[in-house]
């Protein structure tokens, strides 16, 4: 393609580069390409290498980077159910935020990551696990517990939510913005790391969050939270995907994990 479009403008291949009027177009197609192939190679060559260096010709690795959020709920059990179908395979499972998971799969420090981030369908494979919805929290002792009100009600009780840097803080941020609503809108507020700080905050009943469905799901079951109904509330889902770097060598591998999860996801009723 690159070839027809020099030739059609009576340009040489031999002269890509040189001085022409073809302003370093080409450079840029190729520099470009192999700059997405060049990534990919490493991240590959990264994962052969820490194969190799295991020692056992049947052991594999797989590291995964997640989300706060799944990383915290259904990952762990999900682990449990992929160890015991590949005993051999040596697994590492990574939290972090992400823009920091992006960067970690094209380095090839991980191998896959579970999250709701928007990704170049050029450079990521992006298989869609399930949807989240956004739900206000509460413990089942708090005054709005299994309530409906409108967003003012809120405003007088602490939010518990991440710092402003996280990916999890402009998630919110934007959800409240679609119902012209914003958090400054909160008094009192909790600025806390991981969910079960939040999770422990909520059950000591010291304010209310908003948090993903599936992350409060046993605790909706077993009745310690409670969720606040909002009026109006314009909800927005996301979609929790599984990504990985596309052409990757070891998609296959990949995608056992991703079938072994897709199961264990239905059993929990997630869709």
């Amino acid at each position: 393609d690159l070839k027809k479009k020099l030739e059609a403008r009576s340009i040489p291949i031999a002269e890509v580069g040189r001085s022409t009027r073809v302003e370093m177009q080409p450079q840029i197609w190729y520099r470009d390409g192999f700059e997405d192939y060049a990534q990919k190679i490493k991240a590959d060559t990264s994962k052969l290498i820490d194969d190799l260096q295991k020692g056992i010709a049947d052991n594999t690795s797989l590291k995964i980077g997640t989300q706060l959020a799944p990383g915290e709920t259904f990952i762990p059990k999900l682990i449990a159910k992929y160890v015991n179908a590949y005993p051999h395979t040596q697994i590492s499972h990574f939290l972090g935020e992400s823009d920091d998971l992006i960067q970690q799969l094209e380095a090839g420090d991980i191998d896959i990551c579970i999250a709701d981030i928007p990704c170049d369908s050029n450079h990521f494979y992006v298989r869609k696990l399930f949807n989240a919805r956004t739900v206000c929290v509460c413990s089942n002792h708090h005054p709005l517990a299994n309530q409906t009100v409108d967003f003012e009600s809120l405003y007088q009780y602490r939010l518990i939510t991440r710092s402003n840097d996280t990916y999890y803080h402009r998630n919110l941020a934007h959800t409240l913005q679609s119902n012209q609503q914003s958090i400054r809108n909160f008094k009192h507020t909790i600025l806390i790391g991981t969910l079960s700080a939040t999770k422990r905050l909520l059950l000591e009943n010291v304010g209310i969050s908003f948090l993903y469905d599936f992350a409060i799901n046993e605790e909706l079951e077993d009745g310690s939270l409670s969720v606040i109904s909002i009026r109006n509330f314009n909800n927005l889902q996301n979609s929790i995907d599984m990504i990985w770097l596309k052409d990757s060598m070891f998609s296959d591998r990949y995608m056992d994990f991703l079938h072994l999860r897709q199961d264990h996801i239905a059993s929990l009723g997630f869709h």
